[in-house]
């Protein structure tokens, strides 16, 4: 069983978090 916090799944996690940010930044003009 993989551990809790693997550093793939959490930059993988990061990755989509930042990409969220930019979208809705472009979204709302931020």
């Amino acid at each position: 069983m993989k551990p809790l916090f693997d550093p793939t799944v959490c930059s993988e996690i990061e990755n989509r978090t930042n990409k969220l940010s930019i979208t809705s930044n472009a979204v709302w003009g931020k």
